[in-house]
């Protein structure tokens, strides 16, 4: 209130304030919804004290964790000394490379729980800075993916016995090439060529009947034999990967016809005969790629050990393509490739692009344990 001119005056502001009320709503409606899906699914929020370093959970993180008389509290030591020891030291990278220019992070490791069950959770976290950049505290979110990674295994699993048969089979079938139809060709082979020899010179119309008889029993069996060494190649498992990855670039080459250089170097002779199929499968896949669609005229092929690695390395100067949409994915070849490679802890990149050829490697640990992977 206010004199004007002697007399009191009273001056109001309106303020309006909708905007402000809809956006509190609607926060508070937001946070309701976190809330239920925290209190309803298989994740919890979490706040780590980096000071006291208690770690402070929602209600869902004492029956996830198997926290004692369901207290959500636990030191966060304590809470390291139950990650699974393999996958610790990833865990405290993770929060070790934590700054005031990379606060979040995500990890996902196993725990181990108080009746000795293993989870694997999923963990995103962003931590807060004092002034002197020290880390005061860390606030995230967990879920336990146990159900996921495991039903991923399970797959996994799936995938190498059906690998496992698919090669059984191919095995087997190689053999019946081989032992059988592989005979009695080359017996009919035989019995072609001496007839083919007997007859008379003035039978010229029998002897070209015999000899074109002959020529097309020589021709299926060499188609039979390529056929059984593609299904399954001998020199592969009594010669080792060096001789078999060299045979079948040579016979790509003759083939073909197609400039090729292949290099193969200090391959382990008495290396995992799993692993070395998968690379001979993965050779056999690129050329195949090479043959039908890159319009290639030169090949490199590079198998070596490296470190405790074998690496394979194609490169061809085709046509190439687009990752996106590429013809190395648009089969079952990728795929399968890519599980070969999962199974025995390998790694596999492909660069290509429109017009500069590709560009396929693909790794594998020589040691157990340096071909686990998570």
């Amino acid at each position: 209130m206010k004199e004007i001119d002697g007399e009191p005056r009273m001056f109001s502001v309106a303020v309006d304030i909708t905007d402000r009320k809809v956006a509190v709503k609607a926060l508070r409606e937001s946070e309701e919804r976190l809330r239920i899906a925290i209190e309803s699914g298989p994740m919890y929020a979490f706040e780590w004290n980096a000071i006291t370093d208690e770690i402070r959970r929602s209600a869902k993180g004492a029956e996830i964790l198997d926290l004692a008389d369901d207290r959500p509290l636990e030191k966060g030591r304590a809470f390291i000394d139950r990650i699974h020891p393999e996958d610790r030291q990833k865990y405290l990278d993770h929060i070790s490379a934590l700054s005031p220019g990379n606060p979040r992070y995500k990890a996902i490791f196993r725990l181990l729980r108080h009746d000795q069950t293993v989870l694997w959770l999923e963990e995103a976290g962003r931590a807060f800075f004092g002034p002197d950049d020290k880390i005061r505290k860390i606030v995230g979110m967990t879920v336990d993916v146990t159900e996921t990674r495991e039903s991923e295994h399970a797959l996994r699993e799936l995938s190498g016995r059906l690998i496992t048969s698919q090669e059984e089979e191919r095995r087997r079938i190689a053999r019946e090439l081989h032992d059988h139809i592989g005979q009695d060709l080359a017996l009919l082979c035989a019995q072609a060529q001496r007839i083919d020899s007997g007859v008379s010179e003035k039978e010229h119309t029998a002897r070209a009947d015999a000899h074109e008889l002959y020529r097309k029993i020589k021709d299926i069996a060499v188609d039979v034999s390529k056929l059984s060494h593609r299904l399954h190649s001998s020199e592969l498992d009594f010669l080792g990967l060096a001789a078999a990855a060299d045979r079948l670039c040579r016979d790509f080459a003759n083939q073909h016809r197609i400039n090729m250089d292949h290099q193969i170097n200090d391959i382990p002779p008495q290396w995992d005969r799993g692993k070395a199929l998968c690379l001979y499968r993965i050779l056999q896949e690129c050329l195949q790629n090479v043959a039908k669609h890159s319009q290639a005229t030169r090949l490199l092929v590079e198998l070596s050990t490296v470190g405790d690695e074998v690496r394979l390395k194609v490169v061809d100067n085709g046509i190439g393509f687009e990752a996106a949409n590429g013809r190395f994915g648009a089969g079952l070849g990728l795929l399968s490739t890519r599980e070969r490679l999962n199974l025995v802890g390998g790694f596999l990149d492909i660069s290509s692009s429109q017009g500069r050829g590709t560009i396929v490697t693909a790794r594998v640990a020589i040691s157990a344990a340096a071909g686990q992977s998570d």
